[in-house]
């Protein structure tokens, strides 16, 4: 009998959002020290203002997903899902700062709110 993959279902429900993220990593993306890396060449972030409460900004940079569509991927959701994996994605838990910087997107910056 083959085992299943009882993650499968979830994964399949993701938000298209969430899908690149993941999709972003599987293809290689890594945040070390702040920095997105492909391919061990640092790749060039943009800023990206959000209005939530006080206005924020998050780094972000773009890949081509599997419909061959664009897909902005933040770095601190791509950090999110490197050091928390699928407990970030199959959860409704927002991604703290803890030093309230949302540029910041040091390992030990980041942690999850649930």
């Amino acid at each position: 009998m083959a085992t299943e993959n009882i993650l499968e279902p979830e994964v399949a429900a993701l938000s298209k959002k969430r899908q690149a993220i993941k999709e972003a990593f599987e293809k290689g993306y890594r945040v070390k020290s702040g920095k997105v890396f492909y391919k061990g060449r640092q790749r060039k972030l943009f800023a990206h203002f959000k209005k939530e409460g006080n206005v924020s900004a998050y780094y972000s940079f773009g890949i081509r997903v599997a419909d061959g569509k664009r897909a902005d991927i933040y770095v601190h959701q791509l950090l999110a899902y490197q050091k928390f994996g699928d407990e970030f994605l199959l959860t409704n838990a927002r991604i703290n700062h803890k030093d309230k910087n949302t540029l910041n997107n040091s390992d030990r910056n980041i942690n999850l709110e649930k």
